[in-house]
């Protein structure tokens, strides 16, 4: 009975410290020099752009794009690009035959464009990019690269959904669908004309998340496919490191004065797994803890 109470208080004591840490997220904004931005300042047109395959979107990542992202960048556009279809399987994912369910990303935007597995293979030779597979990284072949290539063409894809629209923009944030953001992220913080985040490098550029001008985001998103074969020539064979994502992203922005940031945010799984790919922190880390718990029991 001793043990039950110490369990139910230790227990009360870190939900209480958890939703203390979200009462305080202003906190983490302050502690990144990223301001809360005005109306005035989004006065020059902006867009936000999602990509990727939605894991758990309704009820994990939606819920922190809009709090996150959507509310502290009023007044973009939105656009969305993912893939139509209803399971994921990837062993290094802990993911067999998950469900996913892209028609969730109509509750972010309508303008969202749904593509399919059997276009994206039509617009690319998937066996040249398994043929340059990183020898050293702990990927899974040919999944992995698969999967890079498939997040690069759904990057492209929301690129051109905004071109389609026909209206210049002048700012520009692209986001990953499968996160959970614990952090207000404002994509007209005077920080420079390109940011990135500063966490999972590998010994280049982390290649998740991008915000700035319409110049340098148009790199990021759209270069990626043509710098391949320049990045590959750039590696002699003593140094030869295949595709590797990260260094491929460093070469690809580098005559682009990046700024690297404290900005983080988690991966999801379809499993509903969290991942915890950096922290800013007990608080960040305790939302972590709260929507893990959360979504453990919520399947129990």
């Amino acid at each position: 009975m001793i043990i039950k109470k110490r369990f139910i208080s230790a227990f009360a004591f870190l939900l209480a410290l958890a939703g203390y840490g979200i009462l305080l997220d202003k906190h983490l904004v302050e502690s990144q020099n990223l301001r809360r931005p005005s109306i005035n300042e989004f006065e020059e047109s902006c867009a936000l752009l999602f990509f990727g395959l939605p894991k758990h979107f309704k009820d994990i990542s939606l819920p922190s794009i809009r709090k996150y992202i959507l509310n502290v960048n009023p007044g973009c556009d939105v656009f969305a690009h993912t893939y139509d279809i209803k399971t994921t399987t990837n062993a290094r994912n802990g993911e067999d035959t998950s469900p996913v369910h892209p028609e969730d990303v109509f509750l972010l935007t309508a303008s969202t464009a749904m593509d399919t597995v059997e276009n994206f293979l039509l617009a690319h030779n998937v066996s040249y990019y398994r043929s340059v597979f990183p020898p050293d990284e702990p990927w899974t072949y040919p999944t992995s690269m698969d999967n890079m290539i498939k997040q690069w063409h759904s990057i492209d894809g929301a690129w051109r959904m905004m071109e389609e629209r026909g209206k210049e923009y002048k700012r520009v944030g692209l986001f990953r669908l499968d996160a959970l953001y614990t952090h207000e992220i404002s994509i007209a913080a005077k920080e420079g004309g390109a940011v990135i985040p500063n966490f999972l490098k590998s010994g280049g550029m982390n290649d998740r998340m991008f915000f700035g001008d319409v110049e340098y985001a148009r790199v990021w998103a759209t270069g990626r496919f043509d710098d391949v074969p320049p990045f590959l020539a750039s590696q002699s064979k003593d140094s030869y490191i295949g595709l590797h994502s990260e260094k491929f992203m460093k070469f690809l922005m580098r005559n682009i004065p990046v700024a690297e940031k404290s900005i983080c945010f988690h991966r999801v799984r379809a499993t509903g797994k969290i991942l915890k790919d950096c922290s800013l922190g007990i608080l960040d880390d305790l939302k972590i803890f709260v929507f893990g718990f959360r979504e453990h029991y919520s399947r129990r």
